[in-house]
Protein backbone atom coordinates (compact mmCIF):
# COMPACT_ATOMS: atom_id res chain seq x y z
CA UNK A 1 0.00 0.00 0.00
CA UNK A 2 1.18 3.55 -0.99
CA UNK A 3 2.22 6.02 2.13
CA UNK A 4 0.33 8.59 -0.21
CA UNK A 5 -2.80 7.11 -1.62
CA UNK A 6 -5.32 9.70 -1.40
CA UNK A 7 -8.52 7.89 -2.96
CA UNK A 8 -9.66 4.11 -3.22
CA UNK A 9 -8.35 3.29 -6.69
CA UNK A 10 -5.08 3.49 -5.03
CA UNK A 11 -5.70 0.73 -2.75
CA UNK A 12 -4.55 -2.85 -2.70
CA UNK A 13 -7.29 -5.98 -2.30
CA UNK A 14 -11.15 -4.74 -1.92
CA UNK A 15 -11.97 -1.71 -1.13
CA UNK A 16 -16.09 -1.92 -0.58
CA UNK A 17 -18.38 -4.48 0.79
CA UNK A 18 -21.64 -3.71 -0.20
CA UNK A 19 -22.80 -7.06 0.51
CA UNK A 20 -22.43 -6.58 4.41
CA UNK A 21 -25.14 -3.65 4.68
CA UNK A 22 -27.92 -5.37 7.46
CA UNK A 23 -25.83 -7.57 8.65
CA UNK A 24 -23.98 -7.68 12.45
CA UNK A 25 -20.50 -5.93 12.78
CA UNK A 26 -18.95 -8.78 14.00
CA UNK A 27 -19.75 -11.03 11.31
CA UNK A 28 -18.57 -8.56 8.92
CA UNK A 29 -14.82 -7.45 10.48
CA UNK A 30 -14.36 -11.28 10.00
CA UNK A 31 -15.13 -11.21 6.69
CA UNK A 32 -13.76 -8.12 5.44
CA UNK A 33 -10.54 -9.20 7.51
CA UNK A 34 -10.57 -12.02 5.45
CA UNK A 35 -10.75 -10.93 2.20
CA UNK A 36 -8.59 -7.94 2.83
CA UNK A 37 -5.96 -8.60 5.63
CA UNK A 38 -4.13 -5.34 5.03
CA UNK A 39 -6.96 -3.37 6.71
CA UNK A 40 -8.45 -2.31 10.53
CA UNK A 41 -11.80 -2.41 11.32
CA UNK A 42 -13.74 0.19 13.34
CA UNK A 43 -17.01 0.19 14.20
CA UNK A 44 -18.75 3.55 15.18
CA UNK A 45 -22.51 4.91 15.31
CA UNK A 46 -23.92 6.64 12.40
CA UNK A 47 -23.66 10.18 13.09
CA UNK A 48 -20.50 10.10 15.35
CA UNK A 49 -17.54 12.10 14.40
CA UNK A 50 -15.29 10.38 11.77
CA UNK A 51 -11.75 10.54 11.08
CA UNK A 52 -9.96 12.87 8.95
CA UNK A 53 -7.93 11.69 6.31
CA UNK A 54 -7.80 9.10 4.20
CA UNK A 55 -6.62 5.66 5.34
CA UNK A 56 -5.84 2.67 2.69
CA UNK A 57 -5.92 0.30 5.88
CA UNK A 58 -9.08 1.75 7.29
CA UNK A 59 -12.43 0.37 6.68
CA UNK A 60 -15.11 1.84 8.99
CA UNK A 61 -18.54 0.49 9.62
CA UNK A 62 -21.42 2.68 10.45
CA UNK A 63 -24.14 0.64 12.71
CA UNK A 64 -27.59 1.92 13.39
CA UNK A 65 -30.21 2.05 16.37
CA UNK A 66 -30.36 -1.79 15.59
CA UNK A 67 -26.60 -2.62 15.97
CA UNK A 68 -26.57 -3.39 12.00
CA UNK A 69 -24.38 -2.19 9.32
CA UNK A 70 -26.17 1.04 7.76
CA UNK A 71 -23.84 2.08 4.73
CA UNK A 72 -21.63 0.43 3.09
CA UNK A 73 -18.29 -0.24 4.96
CA UNK A 74 -15.46 0.80 2.27
CA UNK A 75 -11.82 1.74 2.92
CA UNK A 76 -11.28 5.59 4.34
Amino acid sequence: MSLRCVNQLQCGGKIRWPELVGTDPAKAVAIIKKENVEVDTVIIDDGSQVFLGFCCNRVIIFTGGSSKIIRIPQIG
